[in-house]
């Protein structure tokens, strides 16, 4: 279960862009050195991955003071969003720079596809 929940609103065709900052007692956690995965699934049991994002493809971005991971999502690739009526869901995993296996799930939630007009 994730650290906390905040639900998506993309638009297909247009950069999506939403930080997230991790905080435990009120204070920023440090997460320099973590990756991050994050994926966007038609529905939680779905084999379909709509899209997969990562520190490795540019789309998480981490700043670890700050505590900070970003997604970002290119025009290029929202473009290509076609979700059904009931949207997806999505969630932001981190993995720990040292411990091999502890991964932390930092937020989910459902997301859903403002259908592009202008093309």
């Amino acid at each position: 279960m994730p650290q906390f929940t905040n639900h998506l609103e993309i638009s297909q065709g247009a950069t999506f862009r939403k930080a997230f900052v991790w905080k435990s007692g009120g204070a920023v956690v440090d997460i320099t050195g973590y990756t991050a995965k994050s994926q966007i699934r038609t529905s939680v049991g779905s084999s379909t991955v709509v899209c997969e994002m990562t520190t490795e493809n540019g789309m998480l971005e981490i700043d670890g003071p700050a505590g900070k991971v970003t997604v970002v999502i290119p025009a290029t690739v929202t473009e290509t969003f076609n979700f059904n009526s009931s949207g997806g869901v999505y969630d932001v995993e981190l993995y720990h720079p040292h411990i091999a296996g502890e991964i932390m799930s930092l937020v989910g939630g459902m997301v859903k596809l403002t259908l592009q007009v202008t093309r």
